[in-house]
């Protein structure tokens, strides 16, 4: 997963936690062995530095925290780009300029010129490129009617409950 981000810097830890749980929950089926469950990394790219450290990348794992040298795996890891950051690769310099402005004239090497290829092709697809940008905002809105659903069950339950009990008092 992927993800651009420009000037969201509220919630950003939870963000990448979410990100986590929805891949997590959609590499296994119900009853199958955890073994099976697959890596996952998430990338953030953001024009400003989430935690302030003025760093270009920062790799982001769990661990254990009483014993931080115990070598614990547990096939999350999370990298955050940011783009403004200092003692950097030319190469990152150029891809991170590219992410910031997607066009024709900052895909300056040819692993650029090919991501560019595929995204005019992708921009050409109007209902792959909805698709693709869309995913994450339409499992958003379905976790919330689901919430809101379920919120209107219990309602509809407390209701039912204190129906029964003044039927009980009376």
């Amino acid at each position: 997963c992927t993800e651009i981000l420009w000037g969201i810097e509220y919630g950003f830890p939870q963000r990448i936690r979410f990100y986590h749980a929805i891949m997590g929950s959609r590499s296994l089926k119900s009853g199958e062995d955890f073994g099976k469950l697959k890596r996952v990394y998430v990338i953030f790219i953001c024009n400003y530095d989430p935690f302030g450290y003025d760093r270009v990348k920062y790799t982001i794992r769990n661990m254990c925290v009483e014993e931080p040298e115990m070598p614990y795996d547990d096939g999350a890891q999370t990298t955050v780009l940011y783009t403004k950051g200092d003692d950097i690769s030319e190469e990152l310099r150029q891809f991170l300029s590219y992410m910031e402005n997607t066009t024709q004239t900052n895909a300056v090497n040819d692993t650029l010129k090919d991501i560019q290829k595929m995204v005019d092709i992708v921009k050409r697809d109007g209902e792959v490129s909805l698709s693709y940008m869309k995913g994450f905002e339409r499992d958003t809105i379905m976790y919330e009617k689901g919430q809101a659903a379920e919120r209107k069950n219990t309602e509809r339950e407390r209701q039912r409950a204190d129906s029964a009990e003044k039927a009980r008092d009376e």
